[in-house]
């Protein structure tokens, strides 16, 4: 059985018959396009969206429901923008789903129209760009009714383009984003934390360079479509032995 993460690989394992020939394989998949996602891409987004260089630029991308825990994000946001900070940042979600006129609405309501930016879902394409525009990558995931957040794409391709990533510690996310080397993970809910991650990343651009850097060489040793190909064949293959 190939498990996505290592918490479905656990559930599996409960059923495994004892002295079975039972086999699993902790593997996504399908993996990133490396070259497709990565560094040094040239990117006019910064001028489109009208981000002047001193601004720092957040990003996230993927669908806009509760699950995503973007409400806590702009809550967090709002703290980050406080007197106490003195970063000068913008927040950009892209994306589309069920919670984008609430989260637009908070936005109002927080007086924030002016820093942060929603767009529409675009190509795939189009990303590796967006991307090597960022400063940083986020991703709030927050548990639901059982739910929590499987292997992470978005993250990885961020990864993959050397963006530090700041996400929370919700289902797999921790076998994606490694706390303290790729970026930081924060308790899901806790915007307080996302604060002092975006804080700690922002304000120093040489640790931001080294997770960045860390984080491209994650993704090219385990995330790319070559490695992800042989492992799910090497796992294959070896039924035959």
């Amino acid at each position: 059985i190939i498990c996505g993460n290592r918490k479905a690989a656990k559930i599996v394992e409960k059923f495994k018959i004892q002295n079975s020939k039972f086999k699993i394989l902790v593997c996504p998949l399908s993996g990133v396009d490396i070259e497709k996602f990565r560094p040094g891409i040239r990117s006019n987004w910064r001028e489109q969206l009208n981000i002047k260089p001193e601004e720092k630029l957040i990003l996230f991308y993927g669908a806009l429901d509760k699950r995503k825990g973007l409400d806590v994000l702009i809550d967090a946001f709002y703290f980050l923008n406080a007197k106490r900070y003195t970063l000068n940042a913008k927040l950009v979600i892209v994306g589309t789903g069920s919670e984008q006129e609430n989260l637009k609405l908070q936005t109002t309501n927080y007086a924030l129209q002016t820093k942060v930016i929603f767009l529409d879902w675009m190509p795939n394409d189009q990303l590796p760009a967006l991307l090597n525009a960022a400063d940083v990558f986020v991703y709030p995931s927050v548990p639901s009714g059982g739910w929590e957040e499987q292997f992470g794409y978005a993250m990885a391709e961020a990864s993959a383009c050397g963006v530090p990533v700041v996400a929370t510690r919700s289902g797999s996310i921790d076998e994606v984003v490694v706390s303290g080397q790729s970026g930081i993970l924060a308790e899901s809910n806790n915007p307080e934390q996302l604060v002092e991650a975006f804080s700690r990343i922002l304000s120093d651009n040489g640790l931001a360079k080294q997770m960045g850097e860390y984080g491209r060489r994650c993704a090219v040793e385990n995330f790319s479509h070559q490695v992800i190909a042989d492992k799910i064949a090497g796992f294959l293959f070896s039924f035959l032995k």
